[in-house]
Protein backbone atom coordinates (compact mmCIF):
# COMPACT_ATOMS: atom_id res chain seq x y z
CA UNK A 1 0.00 0.00 0.00
CA UNK A 2 2.78 2.43 0.93
CA UNK A 3 4.65 1.60 -2.28
CA UNK A 4 1.55 2.34 -4.41
CA UNK A 5 1.06 5.71 -2.70
CA UNK A 6 4.77 6.45 -3.17
CA UNK A 7 4.58 5.74 -6.91
CA UNK A 8 1.37 7.76 -7.33
CA UNK A 9 2.93 10.78 -5.61
CA UNK A 10 6.10 10.55 -7.69
CA UNK A 11 4.24 10.37 -11.01
CA UNK A 12 2.35 13.59 -10.24
CA UNK A 13 5.58 15.60 -9.83
CA UNK A 14 7.99 16.89 -12.46
CA UNK A 15 10.85 14.73 -11.15
CA UNK A 16 12.24 11.29 -11.88
CA UNK A 17 11.25 7.90 -10.50
CA UNK A 18 13.40 4.81 -11.01
CA UNK A 19 12.47 1.14 -10.62
CA UNK A 20 15.47 -1.05 -9.82
CA UNK A 21 14.87 -4.84 -9.82
CA UNK A 22 17.92 -6.68 -8.47
CA UNK A 23 19.24 -10.20 -8.20
CA UNK A 24 22.06 -11.26 -5.91
CA UNK A 25 22.94 -13.09 -2.71
CA UNK A 26 22.85 -12.43 1.03
CA UNK A 27 25.43 -13.49 3.62
CA UNK A 28 24.01 -13.35 7.16
CA UNK A 29 25.55 -13.97 10.60
CA UNK A 30 23.15 -14.95 13.37
CA UNK A 31 24.70 -15.14 16.83
CA UNK A 32 23.15 -16.83 19.87
CA UNK A 33 23.87 -15.91 23.50
CA UNK A 34 22.99 -18.75 25.86
CA UNK A 35 22.88 -18.08 29.65
CA UNK A 36 24.87 -14.85 29.19
CA UNK A 37 27.89 -16.81 27.98
CA UNK A 38 30.02 -16.04 24.97
CA UNK A 39 28.02 -15.77 21.74
CA UNK A 40 28.43 -18.36 18.98
CA UNK A 41 27.14 -19.05 15.46
CA UNK A 42 24.80 -22.09 15.43
CA UNK A 43 25.05 -22.37 11.61
CA UNK A 44 28.10 -20.26 10.78
CA UNK A 45 27.75 -17.86 7.84
CA UNK A 46 24.49 -18.31 5.94
CA UNK A 47 24.61 -17.68 2.20
CA UNK A 48 21.29 -17.45 0.37
CA UNK A 49 19.91 -16.00 -2.91
CA UNK A 50 18.18 -12.63 -2.75
CA UNK A 51 15.62 -10.76 -4.85
CA UNK A 52 14.73 -7.12 -4.36
CA UNK A 53 12.89 -4.21 -5.93
CA UNK A 54 13.78 -0.62 -5.02
CA UNK A 55 11.88 2.50 -6.10
CA UNK A 56 13.87 5.75 -6.06
CA UNK A 57 12.25 9.17 -6.14
CA UNK A 58 14.85 11.71 -7.26
CA UNK A 59 14.65 15.48 -7.06
CA UNK A 60 16.43 17.69 -9.58
CA UNK A 61 19.50 17.76 -7.32
CA UNK A 62 19.89 13.97 -7.75
CA UNK A 63 18.91 12.82 -4.23
CA UNK A 64 15.65 11.69 -2.68
CA UNK A 65 13.79 9.02 -0.68
CA UNK A 66 13.41 5.37 -1.64
CA UNK A 67 11.12 2.44 -0.86
CA UNK A 68 11.82 -1.23 -1.46
CA UNK A 69 11.00 -4.83 -0.78
CA UNK A 70 13.46 -7.73 -0.64
CA UNK A 71 13.83 -11.28 0.60
CA UNK A 72 15.61 -12.26 3.81
CA UNK A 73 16.60 -15.60 5.32
CA UNK A 74 18.72 -14.68 8.33
CA UNK A 75 16.81 -16.46 11.12
CA UNK A 76 17.82 -19.82 12.65
CA UNK A 77 15.63 -22.40 14.40
CA UNK A 78 17.56 -23.53 17.48
CA UNK A 79 16.09 -26.75 18.94
CA UNK A 80 17.13 -28.46 22.21
CA UNK A 81 15.61 -30.86 24.75
CA UNK A 82 17.26 -29.99 28.07
CA UNK A 83 17.73 -26.36 29.13
CA UNK A 84 20.75 -27.29 31.25
CA UNK A 85 22.66 -28.76 28.30
CA UNK A 86 21.01 -26.69 25.54
CA UNK A 87 24.22 -24.90 24.65
CA UNK A 88 26.02 -28.12 23.73
CA UNK A 89 23.23 -30.52 22.68
CA UNK A 90 21.10 -28.82 20.04
CA UNK A 91 19.91 -28.92 16.43
CA UNK A 92 20.04 -25.87 14.12
CA UNK A 93 18.03 -25.28 10.95
CA UNK A 94 17.62 -22.26 8.72
CA UNK A 95 14.48 -20.17 9.06
CA UNK A 96 11.87 -19.55 6.41
CA UNK A 97 12.28 -17.02 3.61
CA UNK A 98 10.67 -13.70 4.59
CA UNK A 99 9.85 -10.42 2.88
CA UNK A 100 11.19 -7.21 4.35
CA UNK A 101 10.07 -3.67 3.59
CA UNK A 102 12.68 -0.93 3.26
CA UNK A 103 12.64 2.85 3.31
CA UNK A 104 15.22 5.59 3.57
CA UNK A 105 17.12 8.31 1.76
CA UNK A 106 19.63 8.10 -1.07
CA UNK A 107 22.24 10.53 -2.38
CA UNK A 108 23.82 10.52 -5.83
CA UNK A 109 27.03 12.01 -7.16
CA UNK A 110 27.47 13.54 -10.60
CA UNK A 111 28.70 11.38 -13.45
CA UNK A 112 32.32 10.30 -13.03
CA UNK A 113 33.68 9.46 -16.47
CA UNK A 114 35.98 6.45 -16.66
CA UNK A 115 37.89 7.70 -19.73
CA UNK A 116 39.02 11.03 -21.11
CA UNK A 117 37.10 12.74 -23.90
CA UNK A 118 38.54 12.19 -27.39
CA UNK A 119 36.33 14.41 -29.54
CA UNK A 120 37.45 15.62 -32.95
CA UNK A 121 36.35 19.05 -34.13
CA UNK A 122 35.46 19.46 -37.78
CA UNK A 123 34.64 22.93 -38.95
CA UNK A 124 33.57 24.22 -42.36
CA UNK A 125 34.46 27.80 -41.51
CA UNK A 126 37.81 27.71 -43.38
CA UNK A 127 36.25 26.47 -46.64
CA UNK A 128 33.46 29.01 -46.54
CA UNK A 129 35.92 31.86 -46.10
CA UNK A 130 37.67 30.89 -49.37
CA UNK A 131 34.42 31.07 -51.34
CA UNK A 132 33.46 34.44 -49.91
CA UNK A 133 33.48 37.35 -52.38
CA UNK A 134 32.34 40.01 -49.93
CA UNK A 135 34.34 43.19 -49.58
CA UNK A 136 35.49 44.11 -46.14
CA UNK A 137 34.64 47.74 -46.79
CA UNK A 138 31.30 48.74 -45.30
CA UNK A 139 29.98 45.20 -44.90
CA UNK A 140 27.38 44.30 -42.37
CA UNK A 141 25.26 41.24 -41.60
CA UNK A 142 22.19 40.38 -39.61
CA UNK A 143 21.28 37.09 -37.96
CA UNK A 144 17.89 35.98 -36.71
CA UNK A 145 17.66 34.06 -33.45
CA UNK A 146 16.47 31.06 -35.41
CA UNK A 147 19.97 30.84 -36.87
CA UNK A 148 19.34 32.21 -40.42
CA UNK A 149 22.02 34.70 -41.47
CA UNK A 150 22.53 36.83 -44.59
CA UNK A 151 25.56 39.05 -45.27
CA UNK A 152 25.39 42.00 -47.69
CA UNK A 153 27.89 44.68 -48.73
CA UNK A 154 27.13 48.36 -48.39
CA UNK A 155 26.21 48.38 -52.09
CA UNK A 156 23.68 45.59 -51.59
CA UNK A 157 25.80 42.77 -53.04
CA UNK A 158 25.06 39.37 -51.58
CA UNK A 159 27.86 37.14 -50.38
CA UNK A 160 28.57 33.74 -51.87
CA UNK A 161 29.30 32.05 -48.53
CA UNK A 162 28.48 28.38 -48.46
CA UNK A 163 25.97 27.42 -45.77
CA UNK A 164 24.89 24.06 -44.39
CA UNK A 165 21.29 23.63 -43.29
CA UNK A 166 20.22 22.32 -39.91
CA UNK A 167 17.15 22.66 -37.73
CA UNK A 168 16.82 24.86 -34.66
CA UNK A 169 14.75 24.25 -31.52
CA UNK A 170 11.64 25.77 -33.20
CA UNK A 171 11.81 23.15 -35.94
CA UNK A 172 12.96 25.65 -38.61
CA UNK A 173 16.03 25.65 -40.78
CA UNK A 174 19.15 27.47 -39.65
CA UNK A 175 22.71 27.93 -40.79
CA UNK A 176 25.57 25.93 -39.28
CA UNK A 177 28.10 28.03 -41.21
CA UNK A 178 30.18 29.05 -38.22
CA UNK A 179 29.41 26.17 -35.85
CA UNK A 180 31.88 23.26 -35.61
CA UNK A 181 30.72 19.68 -35.86
CA UNK A 182 31.84 17.46 -32.98
CA UNK A 183 32.38 13.75 -33.35
CA UNK A 184 32.40 12.15 -29.90
CA UNK A 185 33.23 8.62 -28.93
CA UNK A 186 31.24 6.62 -26.38
CA UNK A 187 32.27 7.30 -22.79
CA UNK A 188 31.44 5.16 -19.77
CA UNK A 189 30.62 6.78 -16.46
CA UNK A 190 29.74 5.77 -12.90
CA UNK A 191 27.60 7.40 -10.23
CA UNK A 192 28.09 6.59 -6.54
CA UNK A 193 24.80 6.43 -4.61
CA UNK A 194 25.12 6.00 -0.82
CA UNK A 195 21.93 5.35 1.15
CA UNK A 196 20.68 4.70 4.68
CA UNK A 197 17.32 3.76 6.18
CA UNK A 198 15.28 1.17 8.05
CA UNK A 199 13.88 -2.26 7.21
CA UNK A 200 10.77 -3.90 8.66
CA UNK A 201 9.21 -7.36 8.77
CA UNK A 202 5.50 -6.72 9.42
CA UNK A 203 4.49 -9.99 11.14
CA UNK A 204 7.46 -11.99 12.50
CA UNK A 205 6.97 -15.35 14.16
CA UNK A 206 7.30 -15.83 17.90
CA UNK A 207 10.78 -16.25 19.35
CA UNK A 208 10.06 -19.27 21.55
CA UNK A 209 7.99 -22.40 21.00
CA UNK A 210 7.60 -25.30 23.47
CA UNK A 211 6.19 -28.64 22.37
CA UNK A 212 5.34 -31.23 24.99
CA UNK A 213 4.71 -34.94 24.64
CA UNK A 214 4.23 -37.77 27.17
CA UNK A 215 7.89 -38.71 26.89
CA UNK A 216 9.75 -35.50 26.01
CA UNK A 217 9.59 -31.69 25.91
CA UNK A 218 11.04 -29.91 22.86
CA UNK A 219 12.23 -26.29 23.06
CA UNK A 220 12.67 -24.25 19.92
CA UNK A 221 14.13 -20.74 19.91
CA UNK A 222 14.13 -18.64 16.75
CA UNK A 223 17.42 -16.73 16.71
CA UNK A 224 17.76 -13.62 14.56
CA UNK A 225 13.99 -13.11 14.45
CA UNK A 226 14.17 -9.33 13.98
CA UNK A 227 11.23 -7.12 13.06
CA UNK A 228 13.16 -3.87 12.50
CA UNK A 229 16.71 -3.26 11.30
CA UNK A 230 19.11 -0.52 10.25
CA UNK A 231 20.27 -0.66 6.64
CA UNK A 232 22.98 1.22 4.79
CA UNK A 233 25.03 0.72 1.68
CA UNK A 234 26.11 2.11 -1.66
CA UNK A 235 25.13 1.55 -5.26
CA UNK A 236 27.41 2.04 -8.26
CA UNK A 237 25.45 3.02 -11.34
CA UNK A 238 27.27 2.48 -14.64
CA UNK A 239 26.24 4.05 -17.91
CA UNK A 240 27.37 5.11 -21.38
CA UNK A 241 27.18 8.76 -22.48
CA UNK A 242 23.84 9.76 -20.89
CA UNK A 243 22.21 6.32 -20.79
CA UNK A 244 22.23 4.24 -17.60
CA UNK A 245 23.11 0.60 -18.19
CA UNK A 246 23.25 -1.36 -14.91
CA UNK A 247 23.72 -0.95 -11.16
CA UNK A 248 25.88 -2.87 -8.69
CA UNK A 249 24.96 -2.45 -5.02
CA UNK A 250 26.43 -3.56 -1.68
CA UNK A 251 24.27 -3.18 1.45
CA UNK A 252 24.59 -3.91 5.17
CA UNK A 253 21.82 -4.78 7.66
CA UNK A 254 21.82 -4.97 11.45
CA UNK A 255 18.80 -6.23 13.39
CA UNK A 256 17.34 -3.96 16.07
CA UNK A 257 13.89 -4.97 17.28
CA UNK A 258 12.36 -8.21 18.63
CA UNK A 259 15.71 -9.63 19.78
CA UNK A 260 15.01 -9.45 23.52
CA UNK A 261 16.08 -12.13 25.99
CA UNK A 262 13.81 -15.19 26.33
CA UNK A 263 13.74 -17.15 29.60
CA UNK A 264 12.85 -20.81 30.22
CA UNK A 265 12.14 -22.02 33.78
CA UNK A 266 12.02 -25.77 34.47
CA UNK A 267 12.22 -28.09 37.43
CA UNK A 268 15.04 -30.63 37.56
CA UNK A 269 14.02 -32.94 40.40
CA UNK A 270 13.15 -30.51 43.17
CA UNK A 271 15.58 -27.81 41.95
CA UNK A 272 14.49 -24.99 39.58
CA UNK A 273 16.55 -24.48 36.42
CA UNK A 274 16.58 -21.27 34.40
CA UNK A 275 17.96 -20.80 30.87
CA UNK A 276 18.15 -17.49 28.99
CA UNK A 277 18.62 -16.93 25.28
CA UNK A 278 19.07 -13.88 23.08
CA UNK A 279 20.47 -13.29 19.62
CA UNK A 280 22.17 -10.78 17.37
CA UNK A 281 21.94 -10.68 13.59
CA UNK A 282 23.73 -8.84 10.82
CA UNK A 283 24.07 -9.41 7.10
CA UNK A 284 25.39 -7.95 3.92
CA UNK A 285 24.24 -8.49 0.35
CA UNK A 286 25.54 -8.03 -3.15
CA UNK A 287 23.13 -7.46 -6.04
CA UNK A 288 23.06 -6.43 -9.71
CA UNK A 289 20.12 -4.73 -11.39
CA UNK A 290 18.99 -2.73 -14.43
CA UNK A 291 17.45 0.71 -13.67
CA UNK A 292 14.17 1.62 -15.38
CA UNK A 293 13.53 5.37 -15.27
CA UNK A 294 10.34 7.34 -15.78
CA UNK A 295 10.04 11.13 -15.71
CA UNK A 296 7.17 13.54 -16.16
CA UNK A 297 7.71 17.04 -17.48
CA UNK A 298 5.12 19.69 -16.81
CA UNK A 299 2.87 20.37 -19.83
CA UNK A 300 2.62 24.04 -18.87
CA UNK A 301 6.39 24.42 -19.03
CA UNK A 302 6.44 22.84 -22.48
CA UNK A 303 3.86 25.32 -23.81
CA UNK A 304 5.71 28.31 -22.35
CA UNK A 305 9.01 27.14 -23.84
CA UNK A 306 7.43 26.66 -27.29
CA UNK A 307 5.79 30.10 -27.17
CA UNK A 308 9.04 31.80 -26.16
CA UNK A 309 10.89 29.97 -28.92
CA UNK A 310 8.41 31.15 -31.56
CA UNK A 311 8.74 34.74 -30.35
CA UNK A 312 12.53 34.56 -30.53
CA UNK A 313 12.37 33.22 -34.09
CA UNK A 314 10.77 36.44 -35.30
CA UNK A 315 13.45 38.72 -33.88
CA UNK A 316 16.62 39.88 -35.59
CA UNK A 317 19.91 41.13 -34.23
CA UNK A 318 22.12 43.63 -36.08
CA UNK A 319 25.83 42.82 -36.01
CA UNK A 320 28.54 44.71 -37.89
CA UNK A 321 31.43 42.76 -39.30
Amino acid sequence: MFILLFVAFALTASTQITFLPQLGFENSRTKLIYNDLKSFLPMGNQLSPMLSLRIDYKFKQGHGPFLGVSTSQSSVYYTFYDPETGMNAYEAMRGNLQLQLEGGYQLSTNRIFLSKSSSTKKSTQASTQKNSTNKTYGEYSYRSRCGNSVARSHCGEKSNKTQSVATNRCGEKKSNKTQPVLSKVNRWFVRIQPSAGLAFIPSPEGNMAIKTSPTQTIYQYKAGNWNSAFITGAAFEFGQNVQRKFTVSINYLRGLGNLDTETISTMVGSKPSVATMSSKVSSWNFAVGIPLSFSKKSITNQKIEKKNCQQRCGQYKIRSL
